[in-house]
C-alpha cells in the first residue's frame, strides 16, 4: 500500500524521525514509481538533511508525472536557489504562483529572488500584487515602501508612494517599531519632507535606544545628519531572507 507507506512517512517526518521516514517514502516508490506526492515528500526529506542534488531529482520526477503540481515546483524553486541556481528557481516559483496566485508564500519567494537579482520593478510587481491580496501585512508594506524611498534608481524611486505605504505599515503594527518609523523617515525625506523625516528618525532612534538595538541606533543616528542637510537616504536593495524591517 504505496498511500500508506507515504502517509507513514509523512508522520514521522513531523516527529523529526527523518531517516525513518526516507525508509517510508522510498518504499511508497518502490510499489508505485509514478506516486508523485511520494516523490515530493522524499526531496522534502533529502533536502533537510542536505542532499540537494537527490531532492532536485525527486522534485523533477514529481513535475514529470504531474507538472501542474504548484508546490513541488515551490519546493524545486527553494532547493534551486539554495543550490545556487536562482535564475531556474525563478521561473518555478513563477509556474507555482501561476497555478496558485492566491500563495503570498510563493509570491514572497520570488520576490526575495528577483529583489536579490536587483530586478526591482518585478520585484515591486510582485509585492504590489502582495499588498493588493494582504493590504494590512505591516511587514509587505513596510519592505514596499523602503525599496521607494530608498532604492539608488531614481527611476524606481516614488516618495509620495513611499510615504503613503509606510504610514499604512506603522498603522498595522504596534505603532512603536523603530524599524518601521525609520521607513517612514526615509519616505518622508524622499518626498521632501525633511521636517517629519527628522522627527521621525530621531523618534526610531530613541526606541531604537530603548530597545537596546544598537546597531540600529548607530545607523539612525548616521541618517540624522543626511536629513538635517536635506539629503535623502538611498542604499542598494540587499534581500535574502523573507521580508524583514530594514537595518
Amino acid at each position: 500500500m504505496a498511500g500508506a507507506h507515504n502517509s507513514l512517512g509523512m508522520a514521522l517526518a513531523r516527529r523529526g524521525q527523518v531517516d525513518a521516514a526516507i525508509t517510508h517514502f522510498q518504499r511508497a516508490l518502490e510499489i508505485k514509481s509514478d506516486f508523485a506526492a511520494a516523490h515530493n515528500n522524499l526531496a522534502i526529506a533529502l533536502a533537510g538533511r542536505g542532499d540537494l542534488d537527490s531532492a532536485i531529482g525527486h522534485y523533477r520526477q514529481a513535475l514529470d508525472i504531474m507538472p501542474d503540481f504548484a508546490e513541488a515546483h515551490y519546493n524545486l524553486g527553494i532547493a534551486l536557489a539554495r543550490s545556487g541556481r536562482g535564475d531556474l528557481a525563478i521561473a518555478h516559483y513563477q509556474k507555482a504562483l501561476e497555478l496558485k496566485p492566491r500563495s503570498a508564500d510563493f509570491r514572497q519567494r520570488l520576490a526575495i529572488l528577483l529583489a536579490q537579482r536587483q530586478r526591482m520593478r518585478e520585484t515591486l510587481a510582485t509585492w504590489r500584487e502582495a499588498i493588493r491580496r494582504r493590504p494590512n501585512d505591516a511587514a509587505l508594506l513596510n519592505n514596499t515602501a523602503w525599496a521607494l524611498a530608498t532604492n539608488p534608481d531614481e527611476s524606481i524611486r516614488d516618495g509620495i508612494e513611499a510615504v503613503e505605504l509606510a504610514e499604512q505599515a506603522l498603522k498595522f503594527s504596534r505603532g512603536n517599531e523603530p524599524e518601521i518609523l525609520s521607513t517612514l523617515a526615509a519616505a518622508y525625506a524622499e518626498a521632501g519632507r525633511f521636517p517629519e523625516a527628522l522627527a521621525t528618525v530621531r523618534k526610531a532612534r530613541e526606541l531604537a535606544r530603548q530597545g537596546n538595538n544598537s546597531a540600529l541606533a548607530e545607523a539612525l543616528q548616521a541618517r540624522v545628519a543626511g536629513y538635517e542637510a536635506g539629503k535623502p537616504y538611498y542604499e542598494t536593495p540587499s534581500v535574502s531572507s523573507a521580508p524583514v524591517s530594514n537595518p
